[in-house]
């Protein structure tokens, strides 16, 4: 008897102590992680509820994946899911108001630039029709001249030959307004047509500036979230993020360093470095490390 009882002591004591060795060294797939929605800031302009249906939806990528639960909601889950105003937010809503100045800058010097061609037609049609009447005046005027000097060599003219010279200087008169007429068209059509070029530059510049400081702040390191595991528990933090697909993205990513998951090389994965892809389901890359994580077959 006394071994016996000795036995089955023994026998308690191996499955406490297995029990402890589980709580101790389980891994994040034994059993359904724990969320919550904890800080929210409202300056991100999306709603709690939403929020947490995009974060319901990025627990899906996983799980149906799987068919399995690798994540569950609890309001006192032991993950909180911190969605964190600052600058980084900042700058993608400033992003957003230069890309749409971009479009409506493009769209002004788009305009500008068909105004421009067309009023750069009319002042070649009235510079061409200038340079006609300027070699028109300049031939009547040698004309003239030359007869002019011709009957002042004689010592003047017949009363015939004076007045058609009369009538020649009438005409080049009227012939010299016609052309300063015409000079000061295109003059102002010159004026206007630099105006556009000048207009047409500055929206140009302006959106190249615009574009630019885009850029900077383009292809970052996945620093949009993070997700952290120290001596205060597991969260996830979001800082950023540029519409729903680019959030629930963000969140399954985040949600995938939550099962032990590292960056991978595939810009399409889940688990890729940066926020670049558009899909809302795994890779290979993904399932494979994922698989290989939890000791799934």
């Amino acid at each position: 008897m006394r071994f016996i009882k000795t036995v089955f002591m023994l026998a308690v004591v191996a499955a406490a102590w297995g029990g402890v060795w589980y709580f101790y060294n389980k891994g994040p797939c034994d059993s359904p992680i724990t969320y919550r929605i904890g800080d929210f800031d409202p300056k991100f302009g999306v709603s709690k509820a939403d929020f947490e249906a995009d974060a319901a939806q990025a627990v899906s990528i996983w799980d149906d994946a799987f068919g399995r639960q690798f994540f569950k909601y609890d309001p006192n889950g032991t993950m909180p899911i911190n969605l964190v105003y600052d600058t980084r937010q900042a700058t993608v809503d400033t992003n957003k108001t230069l890309a749409a100045n971009v479009d409506k800058t493009v769209a002004s010097a788009d305009t500008v630039k068909s105004q421009f061609l067309a009023l750069k037609t009319e002042y070649e049609q009235a510079k061409s029709e200038y340079d006609a009447l300027s070699s028109q005046f300049e031939a009547a005027l040698k004309s003239y001249n030359d007869e002019t000097a011709y009957w002042n060599s004689r010592g003047g003219a017949p009363m015939n030959e004076y007045n058609k010279l009369q009538e020649e200087r009438a005409s080049l008169e009227t012939l010299r307004t016609e052309a300063n007429d015409k000079m000061l068209s295109v003059n102002d059509l010159a004026r206007q047509v630099n105006a556009f070029v000048d207009t047409y530059n500055t929206l140009v510049n302006s959106a190249n500036s615009d574009v630019s400081k885009i850029n900077q702040s383009a292809n970052r390191e996945f620093e949009e979230g993070e997700y952290i595991s120290d001596a205060g528990g597991q969260r996830i933090n979001v800082y950023e993020f540029d519409g729903k697909t680019k959030l629930v993205r963000l969140l399954a990513h985040e949600f995938g360093h939550a099962l032990g998951l590292d960056h991978n090389a595939n810009p399409q994965s889940i688990m890729y470095y940066l926020n670049k892809g558009t899909s809302l389901t795994l890779t290979g890359d993904d399932v494979s490390a994922l698989k290989t994580a939890c000791r799934i077959k």
